[in-house]
C-alpha cells in the first residue's frame, strides 16, 4: 500500500509531464504559425522583388527607347539642317554665277523688254537690281519707241532687291515677274528633288 507521500509525487509528476507535453504542443504550434507566416512573408516579398524587378525593366526599356528616339530626332534634324545649308549654297552659287556684263545678259534683259512691254499700257514701272539699271534704261527706252501703236505713255526705271531680271508693272495693275529670282523659286522644287536624290546616293 502506498503511502500519501508516494501518491502525491505520482500525481505530480504527472501534472509536470503533462505540462511538459502540452507546453511542447504549444512551442510546436507557435513554430508551425512562425513557419505559415514566414513563408507568406517570403512569398509577399518574392512578388513585390518581382514587380519592383520588372518595373525597372520597364523603366529602362523605356529610358532607351526614349534616348534613341530623342537620337533619331537629332540625327534627322542634323541631316535636314545639313541637307538645306547644301541647298541654299548650290542656289547662291547659281545666282552669283551669271555674268551681268557679259552680252548674254544684255540679250536677255533685251528679250524680256521686246517680249512684255508691248503688253503693257500707261504708265510703266521696270523694277530691277540697281547693276542693271544703265543696261535696262536705254534697252527700255529703244524697245518702246520700236513698238508699233504702243500704248505705254511713259517708262519708269526703278531699283528693287532681285539678283536680275525684271520686274514689269503698269498703271492698269498689271504686274509681269521676269526676275531671275522668281524663275530660279519656280525650279528650285526639281533642284531639291535632284539633291534629295543625290544626298540619299551616298
Amino acid at each position: 500500500m502506498q503511502s500519501n507521500d508516494e501518491g502525491l509525487q505520482k500525481i505530480k509528476q504527472k501534472i509536470m509531464t503533462d505540462a511538459e507535453k502540452k507546453v511542447k504542443e504549444i512551442i510546436d504550434e507557435a513554430k508551425n504559425e512562425a513557419n505559415k507566416v514566414d513563408e507568406v512573408n517570403k512569398n509577399k516579398a518574392e512578388a513585390y522583388k518581382k514587380r519592383e524587378e520588372e518595373k525597372l525593366k520597364s523603366d529602362v526599356k523605356m529610358f532607351i527607347n526614349k534616348t534613341i528616339a530623342q537620337a533619331r530626332l537629332k540625327s534627322r534634324r542634323d541631316y535636314l539642317g545639313k541637307r538645306e545649308n547644301l541647298m541654299s549654297s548650290l542656289i547662291e552659287g547659281v545666282l552669283t554665277k551669271f555674268d551681268r556684263k557679259s552680252k548674254g545678259y544684255s540679250k536677255y534683259m533685251e528679250g524680256i523688254l521686246a517680249k512684255n512691254l508691248n503688253h503693257l499700257t500707261g504708265d510703266v514701272n521696270i523694277f530691277c537690281n540697281k547693276k542693271d539699271i544703265l543696261l535696262v534704261k536705254p534697252l527700255a527706252d529703244e524697245i518702246k519707241e520700236a513698238l508699233d501703236n504702243s500704248k505705254i505713255s511713259n517708262i519708269k526705271i526703278q531699283e528693287t532687291s532681285i539678283t536680275g531680271g525684271l520686274i514689269l508693272e503698269d498703271s492698269e495693275g498689271k504686274r509681269i515677274n521676269e526676275s531671275i529670282d522668281s524663275k530660279f523659286e519656280r525650279t528650285k522644287q526639281k533642284i531639291r528633288q535632284e539633291v534629295i536624290k543625290l544626298l540619299r546616293e551616298k
